[in-house]
């Protein structure tokens, strides 16, 4: 399998590109992009279609967007792919309660029809979601039943402060 991994601003460095199939020989394979934006991994005999996801192993902000692309295998040569990725939306925010207090440990989730993402807060009640898919959005707590519905812009960090 031979992935590549371009943006606007041409190869994109660090994606980390992972198969996701069941075989006799284990269930996941995949590699990191090199500079040119390219990487190549093995995948059992075994196999003949992949679900490939592409997300940013980066510690760029704002992370591409996650994506994802069901492939035929072709037994007889390399399966070649090449994913061209939009810039994401990295969200941080603070969760605190009624009184202002910080909620350590809670579960945030951003759920739109294309990725679900989750991250839990630190002890100051801090938390960050990378690479969320541009547009609609609801970023929620769903432990403790508060959610705001947001309108994610590619390329930007926006901030999401949620009171529980």
């Amino acid at each position: 399998m031979i992935a590549s991994v371009r943006n606007d601003s041409g190869p994109v460095e660090a994606a980390c590109v992972v198969a996701d199939i069941t075989s006799s020989q284990g269930n996941v394979f995949g590699g990191s992009t090199d500079k040119d934006g390219f990487t190549r991994f093995a995948l059992p005999d075994d196999v003949d279609q992949v679900l490939l996801i592409v997300r940013d192993c980066s510690p760029r902000s704002p992370a591409f967007a996650y994506t994802t692309r069901r492939i035929a295998l072709t037994k007889s040569t390399d399966t070649a792919v090449e994913f061209l990725v939009a810039d994401g939306t990295d969200v941080i925010g603070t969760v605190v309660d009624h009184n202002g207090r910080a909620l350590s440990g809670a579960t945030v989730m951003s759920d739109n029809a294309q990725y679900l993402a989750a991250t839990t807060t630190d002890p100051n009640g801090h938390y960050l979601l990378r690479g969320l898919v541009p547009g609609p959005d609801a970023i929620a707590v769903p432990d403790l039943g508060c959610s705001l519905d947001v309108t994610l812009v590619a390329g930007q960090t926006m901030t999401v402060d949620i009171i529980c």
